[in-house]
């Protein structure tokens, strides 16, 4: 089980007591990210904040495949349906901790 802080994660309001911060809090209120606001670092405030909902969306879009598609093992893989099953595998273990 992954050990991050727990959802929901979230950007701080800028027009809040920090205006030229771009933070990311997690649902215990910790901060999660905080650098000087730029576009950059609010882009990357976003993401951060997308992080927790995109794994379980990568998990949930494995899970209906493992259980939906089936896929022939004795042909040789197909570049266009493998490679993004393989991506999200890869993704999925990255954000995990683990190697895929």
């Amino acid at each position: 089980m992954t050990k991050h802080t727990p959802r929901p994660w979230f950007i701080e309001n800028p027009n809040s007591e920090h205006p030229s911060r771009a933070m990311v809090c997690g649902g215990t209120g910790v901060s999660i990210y905080d650098a000087p606001l730029t576009n950059e670092t609010e882009a990357n405030a976003r993401l951060i904040a997308a992080a927790p909902d995109l794994l379980e969306a990568c998990k949930a879009i494995v899970a209906w495949g493992d259980r939906w598609c089936y896929r022939d093992l004795s042909q040789p893989q197909n570049a266009k349906t493998d490679g993004p099953w393989e991506q999200l595998g890869a993704a999925i273990a990255k954000a995990e901790g683990r190697s895929q």
